[in-house]
């Protein structure tokens, strides 16, 4: 509750990406089909479910905003029910704390839209919430052997696939690899039978959306919308642009995983240090001093490459945070698990074999969601979600996993769980406090009643002031009925204005045009002029070109399309004290 009222309405980009969310599922609330008359890359669930809950309570920003707040406090619930039963209560209170403060409510880097309250595509927020729920039903499974747990993680994991590939991935090996677990652990009773009800309750949502979309638009046309993410990643080159490499570390692969084995040294320095330290106590005075350098010399080594390699620096010099490093997720993930491993092979109580089965499963779907990151994990950006799982798995392996070994070993584990949880903690708070200062900075308000935003002041970020005063020149330069088009991206403005884009192209940024083909977007313009085009200076350096129009791969064919069919109106910009350039130009069409 603290978090919602300090952060309230400052989580969304008043330009980038967000803009989708709320513009999409409100056109599908008025009767416009996905797919058809809305071109769309990812699954059908997401813009389809938001949209009913705009026919329910009304079209809103804060509709969705209360929505993802429900869905983000049963995440919590759930996050706090797995490892309470797996770990402990403590374990659970600390992931649902760091969950909350790290990634619930992050604003970390200048681009909102990482957290959960108002995500960049709600297909990643709702598969994670829908992929852990399926984690509990197999938890369930595991210990009743009721078949309605198997089916209902079934029924989830097909809606899973309706949202975003790369959390249906993770969810899918998770799931198979949990039955096939829980068969070397207690073998199942009618394997057969229950696969054969698994993958029909996992077929069952798709199946229902592709009837659903099959009475609007041709069966084709719908079994490929129902397909989501998979099409556009298969058909397209769009996985093979600049920007993706970027992301996921492949375009300076050598150094992103030389930095990775880094990060991992560093924490495994500082969590030996704190070991040694714990089991120095159970020695005698001469050994308890040996234990005690060894452990000043792990804690030192740690520091010094975590200041070579950590960008993330206080005032002070100290290299922080000091347990939640991105770039150590990958290994520390794949470590816990295969420790887990060897412990469910070598246990010998059946409950004990449940309970790493079940962390066992958590690693696994952790790992799965690092695949998209792959040489560059990272908490911020994309890992706001991506990396969410792995790093509730860090939590637990030194809350839990590493005191129950020091304690089965030498008797010891107090002082490292003591320790191990206030490094977590403070490191928590650090991504806190980054948080509170970007929301802190944000003080100008964008749209109006229920669809008002919070943007930053125009010294930080002058597209808050731009937008506020673009919708009010809309208002009065262009009629209710009348229709307009933003280019490359800004249909947060056609949202905020409820003025329609005549077309079924709602973002025209690289990706997009990558997917969709520029000579097939120009033609829909072509088909359908909308009465005005809006222009906003949006920076293109992460993907490799030019700006828009620009560049012969980047929009140059509408652009030029637009140059002789429409004419400046007006232009909109910050006031001169803004730090940095950004407009937004009205264009009104030419009459023929």
């Amino acid at each position: 509750m603290a978090l919602t009222i300090a952060t309230w309405r400052k989580w969304p980009d008043v330009l980038i990406d967000f803009g989708r969310e709320l513009y999409v599922p409100w056109q599908l609330s008025t009767g416009k089909v996905l797919y058809s008359e809305i071109a769309y890359f990812n699954g059908p669930f997401s813009p389809y479910f938001n949209a009913l809950l705009f026919r329910i309570f009304g079209v809103s920003l804060t509709t969705l905003i209360l929505s993802n707040l429900a869905i983000l406090a049963v995440t919590t619930g759930m996050i706090y029910r797995f490892f309470s039963q797996v770990c402990d209560r403590l374990t659970a209170t600390v992931c649902c704390c760091i969950f909350l403060a790290v990634f619930g409510f992050a604003d970390l880097i200048e681009t909102g839209n990482n957290n959960f309250v108002t995500p960049y595509s709600h297909e990643l927020t709702h598969g994670i919430a829908l992929a852990t729920a399926m984690i509990l039903c197999l938890r369930q499974y595991s210990l009743s052997r009721k078949r309605s747990h198997a089916l209902m993680a079934g029924v989830l994991l097909g809606f899973v696939f309706l949202t975003k590939a790369e959390v249906f991935l993770a969810a899918a090996v998770t799931a198979l690899l949990g039955f096939g677990l829980l068969h070397l652990v207690a073998p199942l009773r009618d394997r057969k039978t229950l696969a054969l009800g698994f993958a029909c309750a996992a077929i069952l949502p798709a199946g229902l959306f592709l009837a659903f979309l099959a009475t609007q638009i041709p069966t084709g046309e719908a079994l490929r919308g129902t397909a989501g993410t998979w099409l556009p990643l298969l058909q397209s080159d769009v996985t093979q642009s600049i920007y993706y490499k970027r992301s996921a570390g492949l375009d300076m692969p050598a150094e992103k995983l030389g930095m990775m084995f880094l990060t991992f040294a560093a924490v495994v320095l500082l969590a030996g240090a704190i070991a040694t330290a714990d089991v120095a106590r159970t020695f005698e005075s001469k050994v308890k001093g040996l234990l005690l350098g060894a452990s000043l010399i792990l804690f030192v080594l740690s520091c010094l490459i975590k200041r070579s390699s950590d960008l993330w620096l206080l005032v002070t010099g100290f290299p922080v945070p000091w347990m939640l490093l991105g770039a150590s997720l990958p290994f520390v993930t794949l470590a816990s698990g295969f420790v887990l491993l060897v412990a469910l092979q070598r246990s010998i109580r059946h409950e004990e074999k449940l309970r790493l089965l079940q962390l066992i499963l958590w690693a696994t779907f952790s790992l799965g969601l690092l695949g998209k990151l792959f040489l560059a994990p990272r908490l911020y950006e994309y890992g706001f979600a991506l990396a969410m799982p792995a790093t509730l798995m860090l939590v637990a392996t030194c809350a839990k996993l590493m005191p129950d070994a020091l304690r089965k070993l030498y008797g010891t584990g107090d002082l490292f769980r003591r320790v191990a949880l206030a490094a977590l903690v403070a490191d928590a708070l650090f991504f806190l406090m980054v948080s509170m200062k970007s929301y802190s900075e944000k003080t100008v308000f964008v749209g109006y009643g229920g669809d008002t935003i919070v943007a930053a002041e125009q010294q930080f970020d002058p597209r808050g002031i731009v937008v506020s005063r673009a919708l009010q020149r809309i208002e009065a330069l262009v009629p209710a009925n009348a229709t307009f088009l933003v280019l490359p991206e800004g249909v947060m403005l056609n949202y905020l204005t409820r003025r329609t884009n005549p077309t079924p192209y709602i973002n025209f940024m690289p990706p997009e045009m990558l997917m969709f083909d520029e000579s097939k977007m120009l033609a829909a313009i072509r088909n359908h002029p909308p009465d005005f085009v809006l222009l906003t200076a949006r920076s293109t350096g992460e993907y490799g070109v030019k700006s828009f129009g620009s560049d012969p791969d980047f929009g140059k064919q509408i652009m030029d399309w637009v140059k002789l069919n429409y004419s400046l109106m007006e232009q909109i910009a910050p006031d001169p004290e803004a730090k940095r350039p950004f407009d937004i130009k009205i264009l009104r069409r030419v009459p023929e």
